[in-house]
């Protein structure tokens, strides 16, 4: 096995509020205006004592090539923004892909990252002090039989004092990608560079792994969870768990089932406080596509004790498999211990999801999110991890992006996204929650308008699957902004306004004949 340490010099960039945005349910991209490294991706979320710690990826102006590189960004508890590192590309200054950090691990007072991408042979693991957001060490995991080792899917503290890093690797990348692997890396904390690497899938049993999270049970046990599909048969494709020990020895291997068709991305599990696994997976129904071909897909929750063993397998959100691919992509347990907070996207409309499911896996609220702008505009809206915060919200981070939106209040391609909600999914300003007067409701129709009036953003939340039109005058009776709301599932639609001058504004709401369902003055401040 061979080792790899790599140094390079730390790219230290500290943004103040250069553009003046109120806190929080807001888009976020650190530039003045000519700064393009300001556009970042947010896909992981810690909360420390006075601030919010998002890591991702800094991106350039897009060219042919795409220039990307590993970045953390801090947030005052009120949404303001504190600083910004990006540091260069460990595996090259410019790459096409990167893959996104997708857990910020606290350890002995330091926060860890791991960062990799496809096209190298390695990765790489980095410290970085929260207060300073300063990047102390970094470390890059290299195999001695050149694995390609991509797709750093989880990080966590196992056994006590070390890391423990959920990788796939690519056995020979000049022949074929698909010949996946799983692997685990082990750090200690003090001696990073004396790591080790171990097999959990070998690729030449036929089976290519996809395994996505690393969830630490005790001192001395750990579990993976994943995909996985049968080499050169994608008939036999299903969903594993695998417990290891703290020498990341393979105690056991079960199928759980075989009608998985979750990516990289849509599982993600969590202890819960009674010792279980929850985890999430994209479910299909298999005896449709024995006999059609064709997947129909449907978001499933699932819970398991810590032998492995279901104790129970629920859908999420509307009934019935069909052929959008919703992933969650993050869940957590609520502040309570009741039930089970998740965000994730709807693949077919590019929207964000979010929702909440009970302590029996009952759905309990399940909403498409997206902003009121052209959606010819956007190519995606997603929302990549969730978190339960001191203040008895969660808060999710995640981005969008598209060509240069003409009514947002920035103007730029990617956009880191905030977004703080309560337990029953209303979106919340910092310091209060919604009260009866920010929210206005019809008699006959579920849609509410909160909150009237608003500096800078409202929200329509509407509990119907129905697509609605939403159209939006100034006083003059100019339209200004138009969409449709979801008709597949219950929805939030961030209105930004906060370019827009001060003054009343119409909103017209009509149903797919044309008919006025609802008119809301909204009062810009």
């Amino acid at each position: 096995m061979s080792k790899q340490i790599l140094i390079t010099i730390i790219l230290f960039m500290v943004f103040g509020n250069i553009n003046s945005q109120t806190p929080f349910n807001k888009i976020y991209d650190f530039s003045n205006g000519t700064d393009s490294i300001g556009q970042l991706i947010g896909s992981a979320l810690y909360e420390t004592e006075d601030r919010l710690i998002v890591g991702g990826i800094a991106v350039y102006e897009y060219d042919n090539v795409g220039h990307r590189h590993p970045m953390v960004a801090s947030f005052y508890k009120d949404g303001k923004r504190d600083k910004l590192t990006v540091w260069p590309n460990p595996n090259g200054a410019i790459v096409n892909f990167m893959d996104f950090p997708n857990d910020i691990v606290e350890m002995d007072g330091m926060l860890y990252m791991v960062v990799g991408h496809i096209g190298a042979t390695s990765t790489c693991i980095a410290r970085i002090d929260p207060a300073t957001l300063e990047v102390s060490k970094l470390e890059c995991i290299q195999d001695s039989l050149n694995h390609q080792l991509l797709l750093a899917e989880s990080i966590v503290e196992f056994p006590k004092g070390k890391q423990t890093i959920l990788l796939s690797a690519v056995i020979d990348p000049n022949v074929n990608t698909e010949l996946r692997g799983g692997m685990v890396a082990q750090l200690s904390i003090d001696n990073p560079e004396d790591y080790f690497l171990s097999d959990i899938l070998d690729y030449s049993t036929g089976v290519v792994a996809n395994n996505r999270k690393i969830i630490r049970i005790s001192d001395t046990k750990a579990i993976i969870i994943g995909a996985y599909y049968t080499n050169g048969n994608l008939l036999d494709w299903g969903m594993h768990a695998i417990t290891i020990d703290e020498n990341l020895e393979i105690i056991e291997r079960k199928i759980l089932y075989d009608d998985c068709s979750s990516g990289r991305n849509d599982i993600d599990g969590v202890l819960t406080s009674d010792h279980h696994i929850v985890t999430t997976l994209r479910s299909f129904d298999r005896p449709h596509y024995d006999t059609t071909g064709q997947r129909l897909h449907q978001p499933t929750v699932l819970k398991l004790d810590t032998n492995l063993n279901v104790v129970w397998r629920e859908p999420v959100g509307p009934k019935g498999y069909s052929a959008r691919a919703e992933g969650h992509y993050s869940l957590v347990e609520s502040h309570s211990g009741d039930g089970y907070i998740y965000v994730g996207i709807d693949a077919a409309f590019d929207n964000a999801r979010m929702g909440k499911i009970s302590a029996d896996g009952d759905s309990l609220w399940h909403y498409d999110v997206s902003t009121f702008i052209d959606r010819d505009s956007i190519e995606t809206e997603l929302l990549d991890d969730v978190i339960p915060t001191s203040d008895g919200y969660y808060t999710a981070c995640g981005r969008r992006f598209g060509e240069r939106l003409q009514n947002d209040s920035i103007n730029s391609i990617v956009q880191l996204w905030l977004l703080k909600f309560d337990d029953d999914g209303n979106i919340v300003n910092v310091g209060q929650r919604v009260s009866t007067d920010d929210v206005r409701e019809e008699d006959d129709l579920d849609i509410i308008v909160y909150p009237n009036p608003s500096a800078d953003f409202f929200f329509i939340k509407q509990e119907e699957a129905i697509a609605y039109n939403y159209q939006l005058y100034d006083m003059s009776g100019k339209l200004i902004a138009s969409r449709q709301s979801s008709s597949e599932v219950a929805s939030i639609t961030i209105l930004d306004m906060t370019s827009y001058a001060s003054g009343m504004y119409h909103l017209i709401i009509q149903d797919a004949k044309g008919n006025v369902v609802k008119q809301e003055k909204l009062v810009k401040q």
